[in-house]
C-alpha cells in the first residue's frame, strides 16, 4: 500500500515575503503568534508559489490560513486592536508544470460552497483556519501557488501551513472543505512589475544559496541580495509611473530639442544669406554692366561657383529630405476623410460579475443592473453617487464577445470625480488586473494576463495598446482587489469598458511606417495609466537583467564547484540558472522600454514637426540655384534675390521668437 507523503514539505517558496520556511516546515500543530511568527506573511495581492523541484502527483490539498480564534494561536490581544487580528482572506488557487500556464483549481470569489465566513454577513466567501481539497484524480504539477487576493481587516494574507498529499488522507480532512473547479480554465503569464520580480529574484537566490554560506555570512552573497533590493526600490520609482514620468519629463526635452534644432537652423539660414548676398552682387555687376575687364569676370565667375557650391551643399541634406516626405504623398493623391475607430464592445458582449449581475447586448438589463452601462459609447454624467457600475472587493467582471473581434487597444474608466460639473480628482485609487483571452471555449478558456497594477493603484482612465498584433480577443477579465482611499469604501467603481481596432493617435510617432488607416476617438478626461504591450516593449536589452543575473550566474557558478554540497543545493542551483537562461530571451527589465518609448515617443513627433521646416528651406534654396542658372532678366534676379533675404531673414526671426514656446504644448 502506497505511503501518504506530504509532497511540498520543506520545498521553497519563491516569492519574496516573511518567513517563507514556515509555509512548508514540518508539524501541523506547532503554535503559531502575529508578533513572534510560526506563518508566512505577504502584502496582498500576491503570488505565494511552492516549488517542489520536480513534477509529482498531488491528489489532496490541505492548508491552514492565520486563525485568530485557533487554539494553536497564541496571540496576546490588546481590546482597541482586535478587529487589525479578525482577519478572513480571499484568494484563488493555482497549478503549473513550467510556471507559464496555470491551471485554475479554485477561486473564493466564484466559490459554489455555503460561504465559510457566514457570521460575518460577507457576500464574499472570505475563509480562514484550516481548508481542504480532493481532487477527482490526481493532478501532474510541479509549482503549486496561492494567489492571495484580499484581507479586509489589513494588507498582510498570512497562511501557516500547506500541505499537498500523493493520495487521499483523511486525518488532514480539517476544517472547511474547497468545491474544486471544473473545466480546464488557465492563464498565461502572471504580468507582475519589474520591482516585484526583482525582489522574488532575491528570493530564488536565497534559495539557491546553501545553508552553510547563508549562516557564514557570505559577503559576495549577502551584497549580492542587497543590490538585487536597491534595484528593486529604483525601479519602484518606474513601475506603473511612466505616464507621470513623461508629463514631467517631456516638455524639458522637448524645450532642448527645440533650441537645439533652431540653432541649427539659423546657422543654416546665415550660411544661404551669404550665399543670397554673392548672388545679389553678381546680379548688381550683371545689371550695371560693369564686367569688361579680366579682374571683374574672374571674380564674377568666383562668386558665382561660391555661390553655387555653397548653395548645393546647404540644400543637398534637405533636398533629400524633402524627396523623402512629399515621394509617398505624391503616390496617395487621393485623400481620405479619415473615419475614427469604432468600438467593438458596443451590441456584442455577454458579460457577468462577481455580484451576480449580468448582461447580453439586445437585451433590457432588470432595473439596478448598472452593468450594461458599461459598454456605450457614450459617457454620461458621472459622480459620487451615479453613473457608475460597483464591484464588492475582491471581485470581477467577465466580459464576452459575442462575436470575435480584432483588437489593438483597450481602455477602460475607473471613477475619479471627474465626471460632473464640478471636476475634483479623487484621491481614490484602485488596484486590478487585467487578462484577455482568444480561446473559443468559454468552458475551458485560457487567459493571458496582460497587466498588473498593484504597484501603482490608479484611477481615470486606464489605456492599453497591444504592440505586437492585433489580437483576435474573445473576453476580457478585470480582476479587482481593494482600493485605497481616505474613506472605508469596500467596492471598485468602473465607469466605461471599451475596446478598438486602433489605438489612439498619441501611440504613434509621426511618419510611422505602422500607422494605420484609422485611429481609435480621443480620451476624453484623464488618462492616469498609458502601457504599451508586446514585444516592442520588451526590446530595451538588459539594463537591470544583465547588470545583476550575469552576477547572480557567476556566483552560482562559483559556489556549485564546491565539493561540499548536497544534492538537493545542487538542484536548487541548476534550477535557478536554468530559469535565469530560459527568461533570458524576455528579460525581466525590458519593461523599461516602455518608459523609453512613453516619453520619446511624443519627443520625436514633435521634433518631426519641426523638421517639416526643413522643406522650406529647400525650397527657398533650390529656387536661388534655379534664377541665378536660368536665363531670366537680369532686373528680375535682382528683384527676387531681394525678396528671398527679406524672406530667410524674416524665417530666422520667427524661428527666433518661436524658441520653446510650444514646449509645454506636447506633454501629453
Amino acid at each position: 500500500m502506497e505511503e501518504v507523503v506530504d509532497l511540498a514539505l520543506k520545498k521553497p517558496v519563491l516569492e519574496f515575503c516573511n518567513h517563507p520556511e514556515q509555509l512548508t516546515a514540518e508539524g501541523d500543530e506547532l503554535e503559531y503568534d502575529a508578533t513572534k511568527g510560526g506563518y508566512l506573511g505577504i502584502h496582498h495581492p500576491a503570488f505565494i508559489t511552492v516549488d517542489m523541484e520536480k513534477e509529482v502527483k498531488v491528489k489532496q490539498i490541505s492548508m491552514k490560513l492565520y486563525d485568530s480564534a485557533e487554539t494553536l494561536n497564541k496571540t496576546k490581544v490588546p481590546e482597541k486592536q482586535a478587529g487589525n487580528y479578525s482577519s478572513r482572506y480571499a484568494f484563488r488557487l493555482l497549478c503549473s508544470t513550467d510556471m507559464e500556464s496555470w491551471k485554475v483549481l479554485y477561486d473564493t470569489t466564484k466559490a459554489i460552497e455555503p460561504y465559510g465566513d457566514k457570521a460575518a454577513g460577507n457576500r464574499k466567501p472570505y475563509r480562514k483556519g484550516c481548508q481542504w481539497a480532493v481532487f477527482d484524480e490526481p493532478v501532474r504539477m510541479r509549482y503549486f501557488r496561492i494567489h492571495a487576493l484580499h484581507n479586509p481587516a489589513n494588507s498582510g494574507f498570512h497562511v501557516v501551513r500547506l500541505r499537498l498529499y500523493n493520495k487521499e488522507y483523511d486525518k488532514m480532512k480539517l476544517g472547511e472543505k474547497m468545491t474544486l473547479q471544473t473545466g480546464n480554465e488557465t492563464e498565461i503569464k502572471d504580468a507582475l512589475p519589474l520591482s516585484a520580480r526583482l525582489l522574488n529574484l532575491s528570493q530564488r537566490l536565497d534559495v539557491a544559496t546553501p545553508d552553510t554560506i547563508k549562516k557564514g555570512n557570505d559577503r559576495e552573497y549577502l551584497s549580492l541580495k542587497n543590490q538585487i533590493v536597491e534595484r528593486s526600490i529604483e525601479v519602484h520609482t518606474v513601475d506603473g509611473k511612466v505616464d507621470q514620468f513623461r508629463r514631467i519629463i517631456t516638455p524639458h526635452m522637448v524645450k532642448f530639442l527645440e533650441d537645439h534644432y533652431i540653432n541649427e537652423r539659423k546657422t543654416n539660414l546665415i550660411s544661404w544669406t551669404v550665399t543670397l548676398s554673392l548672388i545679389f552682387i553678381k546680379s548688381v555687376f550683371e545689371v550695371f554692366e560693369i564686367h569688361n575687364t579680366f579682374a571683374t569676370n574672374a571674380f564674377l565667375w568666383t562668386v558665382g561657383v561660391a555661390a553655387l557650391m555653397v548653395t548645393l551643399f546647404n540644400s543637398w541634406p534637405w533636398f533629400r529630405y524633402a524627396l523623402e516626405k512629399l515621394i509617398p504623398k505624391v503616390k496617395n493623391t487621393e485623400e481620405t476623410v479619415q473615419k475614427p475607430d469604432e468600438n467593438v464592445l458596443v451590441n456584442n458582449v455577454r458579460a457577468i460579475d462577481s455580484e451576480g449581475n449580468s448582461f447580453e447586448a439586445g437585451n433590457e438589463s432588470p432595473e439596478g443592473n448598472s452593468l450594461g452601462a458599461l459598454f456605450s459609447d457614450e459617457i454620461g454624467r458621472y459622480d459620487i453617487s451615479t453613473g457608475f457600475h460597483a464591484v464588492t472587493n475582491p471581485g470581477w467582471i467577465e466580459v464576452s464577445l459575442k462575436k470575435p473581434e480584432e483588437i489593438s487597444y483597450l481602455r477602460f474608466l475607473l471613477w475619479d470625480n471627474c465626471g460632473s460639473e464640478k471636476k475634483q480628482p479623487s484621491n481614490r485609487r484602485y488596484v486590478y488586473r487585467l487578462l484577455i483571452s482568444e480561446s473559443d471555449d468559454p468552458a475551458n478558456r485560457s487567459w493571458e494576463a496582460a497587466y498588473d497594477n498593484h504597484i501603482s493603484p490608479s484611477n481615470g482612465w486606464q489605456e492599453f495598446y497591444f504592440e505586437d498584433r492585433t489580437r483576435k480577443i474573445t473576453a476580457i477579465k478585470l480582476q479587482f482587489f481593494h482600493t485605497l482611499s481616505l474613506s472605508t469604501n469596500p467596492t471598485t467603481q468602473i465607469v466605461s469598458i471599451q475596446a478598438f481596432k486602433n489605438p489612439t493617435e498619441n501611440f504613434f510617432e509621426s511618419g510611422s511606417p505602422n500607422t494605420p488607416a484609422s485611429y481609435a476617438p480621443p480620451v476624453s478626461g484623464i488618462v492616469r495609466s498609458r502601457v504599451i504591450l508586446g514585444p516592442l516593449q520588451e526590446q530595451m536589452g538588459f539594463i537591470v537583467e544583465s547588470e545583476i543575473t550575469d552576477k547572480i550566474k557567476d556566483y552560482l557558478t562559483r559556489i556549485s564547484s564546491s565539493s561540499n554540497l548536497e544534492d538537493r543545493d545542487i538542484l536548487h542551483i541548476e534550477s535557478f540558472k536554468d530559469d535565469i537562461e530560459k527568461n533570458k530571451e524576455s528579460g525581466l527589465n525590458k519593461q523599461l522600454n516602455l518608459l523609453y518609448k512613453s516619453i520619446l515617443s511624443p519627443v520625436n513627433r514633435y521634433n518631426n514637426k519641426l523638421e517639416l521646416s526643413a522643406l522650406w528651406v529647400s525650397t527657398i534654396s533650390n529656387i536661388m540655384l534655379s534664377l541665378d542658372i536660368l536665363p531670366l532678366s537680369n532686373y528680375i534676379t535682382l528683384i527676387s534675390m531681394l525678396l528671398l533675404i527679406i524672406t530667410i531673414g524674416g524665417l530666422g526671426l520667427y524661428l527666433d521668437s518661436k524658441r520653446g514656446d510650444r514646449a509645454g504644448a506636447v506633454s501629453r
